[in-house]
C-alpha cells in the first residue's frame, strides 16, 4: 500500500513550457516519467496563464519516483510567485505548502472540517 498524500500544484504555463535545461534540471532524458506523472493527476485544470494539477491519494516519494524528484526539483529553483504546492499526508501534521498563490487565479488552502456519519 504506502504512505499516500493528497497533492495540488498550481504553476504558471509558460514554466513548464521555459527551457529547463537552462534551469539546470534535464526534463528530456525523463521525460517519460514526467508525463506520467503528470497525466496521472485527478484534476487538471487550465486558468488564464496556470495550470492546477491535483493528485489524491498518490505515493509522493522524491527518492523513488524520478517524475515527482523532478518537479521538486523544479518548484527548488523557479521564482515562488510561480507556482503555490500543497501535500497533506496520513498523519495528522504532515502537512506542506511551497510557493506563493498570491499570483495564482486559484483559491488553494488547508481546511479542517469536523464531520459525523
Amino acid at each position: 500500500m504506502g504512505y499516500r498524500s493528497h497533492v495540488i500544484l498550481a504553476i504558471k504555463k509558460d514554466v513548464l513550457g521555459k527551457n529547463l535545461n537552462k534551469l539546470g534540471i534535464n526534463y528530456l532524458s525523463i521525460k517519460e516519467e514526467i508525463d506520467k506523472i503528470l497525466l496521472c493527476s485527478s484534476s487538471c485544470i487550465v486558468e488564464k496563464d496556470w495550470v492546477l494539477y491535483e493528485w489524491i491519494n498518490i505515493k509522493w516519494y522524491e527518492k523513488e519516483y524520478r517524475g515527482i524528484n523532478w518537479l521538486v526539483n523544479l518548484m527548488k529553483r523557479i521564482d515562488q510567485k510561480e507556482y503555490c504546492f500543497l501535500r497533506i499526508g496520513e498523519g495528522y501534521d504532515d502537512t506542506e505548502e511551497l510557493g506563493n498563490d498570491e499570483n495564482s487565479p486559484f483559491d488553494i488552502g488547508f481546511r479542517k472540517e469536523a464531520y459525523w456519519n
